[in-house]
Formats: C-alpha cells, sequence, structure tokens
C-alpha cells in the first residue's frame, strides 16, 4: 500500500502533537521501516516543512530536526 504525506503530517510528527496526527503517522513510518508500505511526500511539501524550521530556528537546527526522517523516506528527487 502507498501513502502522501503532506506537509501537515510531517509537521504534526516532528512536533510530536498528540491528537493532531503523531500516533498515526509514527506508525506509518515504522510500518515504512519495515517494508510493509512505501510513503511518498513532494518535494515541494518537504520543502514547507524545511523552510518553516529554518525561519523559527536556523538552518542548522532544521538539519537536525529533519534527519530522523531523511533515511525513512523514498528519495525526492529523480532525472528526467
Amino acid at each position: 500500500m502507498n501513502y502522501l504525506f503532506d506537509a501537515c503530517a510531517l509537521i504534526a510528527y516532528l512536533n510530536e502533537e498528540t491528537g493532531e496526527g503523531f500516533e498515526e503517522v509514527d506508525d506509518l513510518l515504522n510500518r515504512a521501516e519495515a517494508g510493509e508500505i512505501t510513503i511518498y511526500m513532494g518535494i515541494v511539501n518537504l520543502v514547507e516543512v524545511y523552510y518553516g524550521y529554518i525561519s523559527d530556528c536556523g538552518v542548522t537546527i532544521a538539519d537536525e530536526i529533519l534527519r530522523p526522517v531523511s533515511p525513512r523516506t523514498p528519495p525526492y528527487t529523480r532525472r528526467i
């Protein structure tokens, strides 16, 4: 099964927003890591999340915040 994340789903997960989707996203990421499902996220949505953290915290912190999900998600770019 495939899932498509938007920016809100990833933000809820990264901010550990209980009751706002954290638990569901955490479950889906664990299932993806186990190879049960595939999760996709558009580059525009990923940049939206990254830019928000850069604006609030700076590049170094934004990189640290997004590092835990980076290897758990598929590549975002490909050659055309």
